[in-house]
């Protein structure tokens, strides 16, 4: 009997779209629907021509969109964009999204209580996760890591002081609450861990390393933690000798803040000699000796209520304008992209760098720059991994080479009224999550992010753009809008 070879299965581009968005999982992030979706993998993982007959690949911009989140990883399977060479720049390790305090303004909207830090599954990075992590920040080169997250990084104490022994960054910063500065032997056995931590760091011959030390001060933070936690932790490190560069900076996110007077007030007492510098409109300079000063940075007004959409007076992209503008002002290329370190800090562009978040689930963001159906994750991808594949994304690309707000651009053609509102909230770094909230808004801003690209930059295209396979590159953007029906 003559041997046949079996016959391939594949599925129907209509039950691939069912199966992709049944995928999704709900992230941390509260939108008027309820939680955002994060699809389980990256949508440019997906092999369509294992999957799809030749005959049912997308051929048309109207077949794209028949089914969009397969219309989408059919333009990410194309390769279209060069794998980048970006080294250097930020990562931010969330260690937990678990917090004691639960500040009303907060938009993460972490747990009130000591209750609920016993460690369900994926409120904290795992052990293995976090050495994924260190490995991403040494891999990257990364100029600066800095430990945060809507959580509390020294709820995850261990593995807070395992990531500052073991990067190889020369700036590293943690962002915290202080809530562990409420007793002396708290506040002792925080700075004792910490210069632990930099002794291994010499003995491993680690390169040399700035801490930055960045103490959340504000009304809402104070309604829970008293200003003393502040003052207790300051006392401490000028009593202390340090062998290796420390700075404090106390974090505001109100420009006229209570607390923040009642911090100055009390530090004048205990301190006569203490001189206030206004360094900018947005930073202020504390000298209480040759040796011993500290920065104040603001921001501006802005209230969430436990991480819910909630709308802002008179602000815009989160911030208000004056802000904004004063920032941009001080940033070399006046603009506010994924490579800079401005926002309370130094005004820094790392011109070949990136800023990723590693979220306490693992998930992997370009910041401002990654679609909620793309995000690789540590479990799954090292640094050079995650880059390729968040970097298959025009949108991302567009992002890191021209910054969010051309992104925030294709999403004012989708829907003005949409971009006017996502602005309007407390939403920091989220803005993009929001605009693409659907698959239909994802394909759009694909096609376009690859148009704008093609004339912008075709120089990081790996392939011809204007070749015919790549049907969608010349659709004029009026067919496109009106690709989008569920707008109407």
């Amino acid at each position: 009997m003559e041997k046949t070879e079996p016959k391939e299965h594949f599925v129907s581009p209509q039950d691939m779209e069912r199966a992709i968005n049944e995928a999704y999982h709900p992230t941390w992030m509260r939108n008027e629907a309820g939680f955002e979706q994060q699809l389980d993998l990256p949508i440019g993982t997906l092999n369509l021509k294992e999957n799809l007959s030749p005959e049912n690949l997308p051929e048309t911009v109207e077949q794209l969109f028949d089914n969009p989140s397969v219309g989408r990883a059919c333009i990410l399977n194309h390769n279209l964009l060069k794998e980048p060479d970006f080294k250097g720049g930020i990562v931010y390790i969330w260690p937990t999204k678990l917090c004691p305090i639960g500040c009303a303004h907060c938009m993460f909207g972490s747990p009130r209580s000591n209750e609920k830090l016993n460690g369900a599954i994926s409120n904290q990075l795992t052990g293995e996760e976090t050495q994924r992590a260190i490995d991403f920040t040494n891999d990257m080169k990364a100029d600066i890591v800095a430990l945060s997250g809507g959580g509390e990084p020294m709820v995850e104490r261990e593995k807070s002081f395992d990531i500052i022994k073991n990067v190889n960054a020369e700036n590293i910063h943690m962002i915290t609450n202080g809530y562990w500065g409420d007793n002396t032997d708290g506040i002792e056995s925080f700075f004792d861990d910490l210069s632990s931590a930099f002794r291994q760091r010499k003995e491993q011959q680690r390169p040399n390393a700035k801490f930055v030390l960045k103490l959340s001060v504000d009304e809402e933070h104070q309604h829970h933690l008293p200003v003393s936690n502040v003052i207790g932790i300051l006392e401490e490190s000028f009593n202390r000798k340090f062998d290796f560069p420390i700075e404090i900076r106390l974090k505001s996110i109100f420009r006229e803040d209570k607390a923040v007077n009642e911090l100055l007030e009390n530090l004048q007492i205990k301190y006569p000699q203490l001189k206030i510098e206004e360094v900018n409109p947005f930073k202020l300079k504390l000298i209480i000796a040759e040796d011993r000063e500290i920065y104040v940075t603001f921001k501006n007004r802005v209230t969430s209520g436990r991480g819910a959409v909630h709308q802002m007076d008179g602000i815009t992209a989160n911030y208000n304008k004056e802000y904004t503008d004063f920032i941009s002002s001080q940033i070399p290329g006046g603009r506010i992209n994924p490579t800079n370190q401005a926002l309370g800090g130094d005004n820094v562009e790392f011109t070949n760098g990136v800023n990723y978040t590693i979220e306490y689930d693992g998930s992997i963001k370009l910041l401002e720059g990654t679609p909620l159906d793309n995000v690789p994750n540590i479990n799954d991808y090292d640094f050079r991994g995650a880059q390729q594949m968040i970097f298959k994304d025009p949108i991302s690309y567009l992002s890191r080479l021209e910054s969010p707000e051309a992104v925030y651009a294709i999403a004012e053609e989708i829907n003005p009224e949409s971009l006017k509102k996502t602005r309007a909230q407390n939403a920091l770094y989220y803005n993009l999550e929001r605009l693409l909230d659907t698959p239909e808004k994802r394909l759009y801003a694909t096609i376009r992010a690859c148009q704008i690209l093609g004339e912008s930059h075709p120089e990081i295209f790996d392939k011809n753009p204007n070749d015919p396979k790549n049907f969608w590159i010349d659709v004029p953007v009026d067919k496109l809008k009106s690709m989008l029906k569920f707008e109407k």
